[in-house]
């Protein structure tokens, strides 16, 4: 099985748009579920797969301490697989709760998921220039890249589409545990998680690399863009981009 998957808290999901959930169930084709892992809250909602993830079970996932908001919950750990009944071969395709699908799958995308092995993650780039590495981006987000140690420099992908198998989800979880609390420790910001996240991609060779066509944003660095009727498109052949990021951006509502 294959599931498109989001995430968010209740006070997200009371005061932010429900534009991801109502875009997949605009798209959901037969071989596809939407899940909706609902922190701290249960709302049903038809044609998904609600999963409710009390905030008290979360162990690994969470963090009280971030400077930049009240709480933050980083499902992207791994840790999610606790909470429901999965097969190791079913494939999720988790999304952060910014994002629209704007078109339906296409063979470009099933070929991504039917190519899928185990150990694999699909991600797209974070930007597209010179400066797309760790270093870069422990100094935006922690502005210390002290949080790196003696590790050398590795490519940053972003985390707000991550295609995997549950048997590679459940891996990155094992890998999390050993090493989160470090990072944390020394970084307040809730992006930790996508520098963790990274480091044990590259570390593992996990990482595989999307064409931005299957998940994109105005805010990657250097990807050419443009708007037409709030639709975001790539320059380079005008293709609608399949799940779009940052649409609670002012340019795209």
């Amino acid at each position: 099985m294959i599931y498109l998957a989001t995430n968010c808290d209740r006070k997200f999901y009371e005061t932010k748009p429900k534009t991801i959930i109502e875009s997949l169930l605009k798209y959901k084709s037969e071989d596809m579920e939407i899940m909706f892992f609902q922190i701290g809250f249960n709302e049903k909602i038809d044609g998904v797969i609600d999963v409710e993830v009390p905030l008290e079970e979360i162990v690994e996932s969470k963090r009280f301490d971030v400077d930049n908001r009240p709480f933050y919950v980083c499902l992207e750990s791994g840790e999610f697989t606790k909470f429901y009944n999965f097969n190791d071969d079913d494939i999720l395709i988790l999304l952060d709760y910014d994002i629209i699908q704007q078109r339906p799958f296409e063979d470009y995308d099933y070929d991504v998921l039917n190519n899928l092995k185990d150990g694999e993650f699909y991600l797209s780039r974070n930007g597209y220039g010179d400066n797309n590495h760790s270093y870069n981006e422990a100094d935006i987000v922690c502005m210390n890249r002290d949080i790196l140690g003696d590790r050398p420099p590795f490519r940053m992908y972003n985390c707000g589409c991550q295609v995997g198998k549950i048997s590679t989800w459940k891996t990155m979880y094992e890998e999390w545990k050993k090493i989160y609390k470090e990072w944390e420790e020394k970084c307040k910001h809730h992006a930790t998680g996508q520098l963790v996240f990274n480091y044990i991609g590259n570390e593992k060779n996990m990482i595989k690399e999307l064409h931005p066509s299957f998940h994109s944003s105005w805010g990657f660095h250097l990807l050419k863009h443009f708007t037409r009727d709030k639709k975001f498109y790539l320059v380079e052949d005008e293709k609608l981009v399949l799940f779009n990021h940052h649409v609670w951006h002012p340019h795209f509502i």
